[in-house]
């Protein structure tokens, strides 16, 4: 196997769950931003953005494996080299046996477990306090298992911050370097600002969902209609209720005008 060594970020989120970006803005970014050469999209609780990216992949000059980060009964699992959805909410043994069946490989995702794993997360850059990498580095020396590097990437900028380095260059390279254990986690941790703009990027996909402009008889977001105007410092429900407010004065105002309405042709009744 080519000695060379290359990176791989095995922990990337889009628009298929809680992530920011589309699986085309993803792409772009890693195939012009980063050095990655392989990168592993793990959706919560679905492949579907991971099979599209892995069909797109190779017109951006990357490998994408199809993985999933499942919602067990027991906390998270990323599963890596997939088919075939998870389902979430099982005990783990159950969804790593579902794993495994299909070829699959299993990985402690956040923290670790004293689960049958195939490898464990020794790096997550999402992580604010560092001895919870450092713990479970420690448990994957203890078990020993692999350990493997991850972003934990919700939105562009943070792809890429935390990744796994193994000898070669492919999918296939990288599974085999896991499976004999020569895996090295690498990376640096999201800043204060990589929080900010997720929090930001976060809340105005969130206002676009719930909006429904009942003036304008659309499903404009408040971001496209020029209402959102987010600042990351602002908190939570204060900004929705800030978001929602030049809408919701409109929708008063139609229902009192159709109250009336109805009043008057009652009276003319």
């Amino acid at each position: 196997m080519d000695q060379t060594w290359s990176k791989a970020d095995i922990h990337i989120h889009t628009t298929y769950s809680d992530g920011t970006a589309g699986v085309e803005a993803v792409l772009e970014y890693v195939a012009t931003r980063t050095d990655l050469r392989v990168i592993a999209i793990t959706d919560h609780d679905t492949i579907e953005g991971a099979l599209k990216a892995r069909r797109l992949a190779p017109a951006y000059g990357i490998e994408v494996i199809v993985g999933e980060e499942v919602s067990t009964a027991e906390g998270h699992l990323l599963a890596l080299f997939i088919e075939r959805p998870l389902a979430p909410k099982q005990p783990a043994a159950t969804t790593i046996a579902a794993v495994h069946a299909q070829s699959g490989l299993c990985i402690a995702a956040h923290v670790s477990h004293d689960w049958p794993l195939d490898a464990i997360e020794g790096f997550n850059a999402s992580l604010w306090l560092p001895r919870a990498n450092l713990a479970a580095a420690a448990t994957g020396a203890v078990l020993g298992l692999p350990l493997i590097g991850g972003s934990d990437s919700h939105h562009p900028a943070t792809i890429g911050l935390g990744y796994t380095l193994f000898p070669g260059h492919t999918a296939a390279d990288l599974r085999y370097a896991i499976r004999t254990r020569v895996t090295r986690p690498g990376g640096a941790s999201w800043r204060w600002m990589h929080n900010a703009e997720y929090i930001g990027l976060w809340l105005r996909a969130r206002a676009a969902r719930r909006c429904r402009c009942p003036l304008l008889k659309c499903r404009r977001s408040h971001f496209q209609s020029g209402f959102c105007r987010l600042r990351p410092s602002f908190l939570f429900r204060s900004v929705q209720t800030k978001l929602m407010l030049p809408h919701r004065r409109a929708g008063e105002e139609i229902a009192h005008r159709h109250r009336a309405g109805v009043r008057r042709a009652a009276e003319r009744g």
